[in-house]
C-alpha cells in the first residue's frame, strides 16, 4: 500500500497514512463493513484502544521493581540499553522523552506477549510508526522536530497508536522472535534457495568462500531492513514507501 504525498494536489499523504494505520489497526480478515461505517466508529475504537494501552502501562510498567520478577527486571534493563541505540544517527531519537515512549511501548508489548518477550530488533520496528504519527503534528525536517511542542495528551495518543500498530505487525510474525527465531531461519533458507535458483554462480561463489546467508540476512529479516537504509533518507523520500 503506497500512500503518496502530493501537497500541490490537495492530498495530504502523511495524514492519510495516519488514518489508514489507525483503521487497519482494528481490521479483521473477511470483514466487509462499509468504509463509511468503519470511519464513523474510528474515534470510538481509538479511544478504547488508547485507554487499554494506558491501563497496561499502569499495570505493568508504572510499578516498582519490587513487583517485577528477575526476568522482567532484566528485560526492562535490556530495553533501556537498546532505546538509545535506536536510530542513533538521528538527533530526534536521542531525546529522553522519545526514548521513554519507546521503552514503555516495548516493555508493555513484551509483558503482554510472554511467548517471545522482548528481542533486540523489535525496537527498530516501532520507529516508522512513530514517525508517521508524529508527521501529523510536527512540520519540517525530522532533525528540527521538538517533541516538547506536543501536549502530554498528544504524546500519549501517539505512543498508544504506535503500540497497537506494532502489535498488529508482530501478530503475523511472532515466530520471528520466539525461541531460536524459526520464522527468520525459514526466511533466510528461502532467500538462499532463491539465490541458488536465479544466480547459481553467485550461490556457488558464496559457498566456496564459506559465506553463510545467516551472517548478513539475519539482520535484514530481524529488523525488516530498517537498519539497512539511512533513516533520514527514508523519511525524505516518504516513509510510506517502506510501510506497504
Amino acid at each position: 500500500m503506497y500512500l503518496p504525498q502530493s501537497p500541490s494536489s490537495g492530498f495530504n499523504g502523511a495524514n492519510t497514512r495516519v488514518v489508514t494505520f489507525d483503521v487497519l489497526g482494528d481490521c479483521k480478515k473477511g470483514e466487509a463493513e462499509p468504509m463509511r461505517n468503519r470511519m464513523n466508529r474510528r474515534q470510538g475504537v481509538l479511544s478504547r484502544k488508547r485507554l487499554e494501552y494506558l491501563d497496561s502501562v499502569a499495570q505493568f510498567y508504572d510499578i516498582p521493581d519490587t513487583e517485577r520478577s528477575d526476568d522482567e527486571i532484566t528485560m526492562l534493563r535490556q530495553i533501556a540499553v537498546d532505546c538509545p541505540r535506536t536510530v542513533p544517527d538521528v538527533t530526534f531519537f536521542q531525546n529522553e522523552q522519545v526514548q521513554k515512549s519507546l521503552e514503555r511501548i516495548l516493555y508493555t508489548w513484551a509483558i503482554r506477549h510472554p511467548a517471545s518477550g522482548y528481542v533486540q530488533g523489535i525496537n527498530d520496528l516501532v520507529t516508522p510508526f512513530l514517525i508517521v504519527f508524529l508527521e501529523e503534528h510536527l512540520e519540517g525536517n525530522m532533525e528540527s522536530w521538538n517533541i516538547s511542542q506536543l501536549s502530554p495528551q498528544t504524546i500519549s495518543n501517539i505512543e498508544a497508536d504506535c503500540y497497537w500498530c506494532l502489535s498488529k505487525l508482530l501478530d503475523g510474525m511472532q515466530d520471528h522472535y520466539t525461541f531460536a527465531q524459526p520464522g527468520i531461519q525459514r526466511l533466510v533458507f528461502k532467500l538462499k534457495e532463491l539465490v541458488r535458483r536465479i544466480d547459481e554462480p553467485v550461490s556457488r561463489h558464496m559457498e566456496e568462500q564459506g559465506l553463510e546467508f545467516l551472517q548478513f540476512a539475519f539482520r535484514w529479516f530481524n529488523c525488516l531492513l530498517i537498519r539497512e537504509v539511512r533513516f533520514l533518507l527514508a523519511h525524505s523520500v516518504g516513509i510510506g514507501h517502506h510501510l506497504k
